[in-house]
């Protein structure tokens, strides 16, 4: 051995679970007969002897229970209460270290790192690119949509010419009685059509790159004011 040093031996204090479960065998006391003589249920005890306190109700009842325990087994009440206060430290400890574990692993839950990031941006690019996809094939897969904002059906006009106008979707071709007519790149086109005297059947056709096709059919009647002064006159 080295000069100076001496073996000193390391002693492991007992839990107080420890102390009544040896208590009570030194006693010859089963776990039902120790219920009966303090008054405190089996499983209680069990838990008391195990230091399992997680299944014991609140501290003030786990004083009392480990008093009559106590009392039971022939221990002083100090030196109950001072192995008691020893105990709830320890568990006290047990808990305050449970909670600090379960927060750093929530912390690491929803901790961002440039991988998280990396892998968010990748999954919005893909979603945005799948709908995107989706939605030109819905477009090109449908029929276009068309929209003839004037003249009315119906519309009964006294002037010779009159101005289609109207909105469709981007990418399609239009036609009016059959003439191919420009569209903006907005959707918006506009032409001027020659009418003749009486009803006037104005066919709006709209092509998109599959080949489907809207039509939207206006009957005009075109009276010009002679025509209808000569009505009045015959009335």
């Amino acid at each position: 051995m080295i000069k100076g040093f001496s073996k000193k031996k390391i002693e492991n204090k007992k839990t107080l679970g420890e102390i009544f479960k040896e208590k009570r065998k030194t006693l010859n006391l089963s776990i039902e007969e120790a219920e009966i003589e303090s008054k405190v249920k089996a499983k209680y005890l069990s838990s008391l002897e195990s230091d399992n306190w997680d299944d014991l109700p609140y501290e003030a009842y786990i004083r009392g229970f480990v008093l009559a325990y106590g009392k039971v087994l022939k221990i002083k009440k100090e030196e109950i209460l001072e192995l008691f206060a020893e105990q709830v430290k320890i568990q006290n400890k047990r808990k305050s270290y449970d909670l600090s574990y379960q927060k750093s692993i929530k912390e690491k839950r929803i901790l961002i790192t440039p991988k998280v990031i990396g892998y968010f941006s990748l999954s919005v690019f893909l979603v945005s690119m799948f709908g995107y996809i989706l939605f030109q094939l819905l477009s090109f897969a449908g029929s276009p949509n068309l929209k003839v904002t004037s003249p009315s059906d119906n519309e009964v006009l006294e002037v010779d010419y009159v101005k289609i106008k109207g909105v469709v979707d981007n990418d399609t071709f239009l036609f009016v009685n059959g003439e191919s007519i420009a569209v903006t790149r907005d959707g918006y086109f506009s032409t001027d059509l020659k009418l003749h005297r009486g009803l006037n059947v104005v066919k709006v056709k709209a092509v998109n790159k599959a080949n489907k096709e809207t039509i939207q059919v206006l009957t005009l009647e075109h009276k010009p004011k002679t025509a209808l002064n000569d009505t009045r006159e015959q009335e």
